[in-house]
């Protein structure tokens, strides 16, 4: 389970967060966290995904963000807030060729913390592909276990309803798990 004050790194994405408020400091209310992107990281379009039952908030601190919110592209500066109300498509991207710092808040927190745990520990461990995903197996793991904090755009709803919870099952079969206690503790 994620504290306050922890810091994690996706190699993968681009992407550094430090905990700052994390769900056991608020009763589950909220997820916040200091989220750095560096200079032209996940430049790809195709991460777009749904919160379903999250609001994501971000707040600039510094550099430029990209952002894709329903199939239109927007950017924020410093100061500036962006609101991505659940459930609509969103991607961040970071496009400059500076470093990206920014405040992210989820309300509620839900699991979020160890699916961020989860995706960033297998990318430090060389377990992902070069645009930072697992293997089909184990995305289908975390896809079952994560849905109510994310699932993906790119695939109709309804296909995944289907889909993921036999990729989970052959998953969990060949010992993928959601989380593991060497990123998110024994949980």
């Amino acid at each position: 389970m994620a504290s306050s004050g922890e810091r994690i790194e996706n190699p993968a994405t681009g992407t550094v967060i430090r905990f700052a408020k994390t769900a056991r400091d608020t009763n589950g209310e909220l997820l916040q966290m200091d989220y750095v992107l560096k200079p032209f990281a996940r430049k790809s379009s195709r991460d777009v995904h749904v919160h379903p039952n999250q609001e994501e908030r971000i707040t600039m601190f510094g550099g430029t963000l990209t952002y894709i919110l329903d199939g239109t592209d927007h950017e924020a500066t410093a100061d500036q807030v962006v609101s991505l109300p659940s459930p609509h498509v969103h991607a961040l991207r970071n496009e400059h060729g500076e470093e990206l710092h920014m405040l992210v808040e989820f309300r509620t927190a839900l699991d979020m913390e160890t699916f961020l745990e989860t995706v960033a520990g297998l990318a430090r461990e060389g377990r992902v592909n070069a645009e930072g995903n697992p293997t089909l197996l184990q995305l289908g793991v975390i896809a079952a276990a994560f849905k109510k904090e994310v699932y993906s755009a790119n695939i109709p709803l309804n296909i995944q309803r289907v889909i993921v919870p036999m990729l989970a099952a052959m998953g969990k079969a060949r010992g993928y798990q959601a989380r593991y206690a060497r990123f998110s503790g024994a949980g």
